[in-house]
């Protein structure tokens, strides 16, 4: 399981670069790639916790909600203070539109001392509040 985790998360960063570079077809690819090494990683590992959550990264980077609110609530299951899963499961619910529970998921990091992960998703919030404020200053001015 952990050789699996480990191929899994370099090719996160391959992935990452990829949508920097706008190679979007490339990177869906790794982040496919990705999702399978993860989930096979859980089947090894069921209680996995850091493999649930790539697993949960990978399917969001992917657009399949679903899934990624499953993976993400299966780590989160096995350890509730796990401020990565906690961030990105935030970031998941501004994807689909739901900064409420974005905000829940930033409370929790804050209670849990989480800087760093708190410190993104507040700015993730912020970018979503200023892009849905924009959108509406632009359908108001229609």
């Amino acid at each position: 399981a952990e050789r699996l985790y480990a191929q899994a998360y370099d090719e996160v960063a391959r992935a990452g670069k990829d949508l920097a570079d706008g190679k979007l077809k490339n990177a869906a690819k790794k982040f496919a790639r990705v999702l399978e090494w993860a989930e096979s990683a859980t089947a090894l590992d069921p209680a996995y916790h850091e493999a649930w959550n790539l697993a949960g990264y990978a399917a969001r980077k992917l657009g399949n909600y679903d899934k990624a609110f499953a993976a993400y609530g299966k780590c989160l299951a096995l350890k509730p203070d796990y401020a990565p899963a906690r961030e990105y499961l935030g970031e998941a619910w501004l994807d689909v539109g739901d900064p409420k529970k974005a905000r829940e998921q930033l409370a929790m990091l804050e209670q849990l001392k989480a800087d760093e992960e708190a410190k993104t998703l507040r700015a993730a919030i912020e970018a979503y509040e200023k892009a849905q404020s924009a959108k509406a200053d632009t359908s108001a001015a229609k």
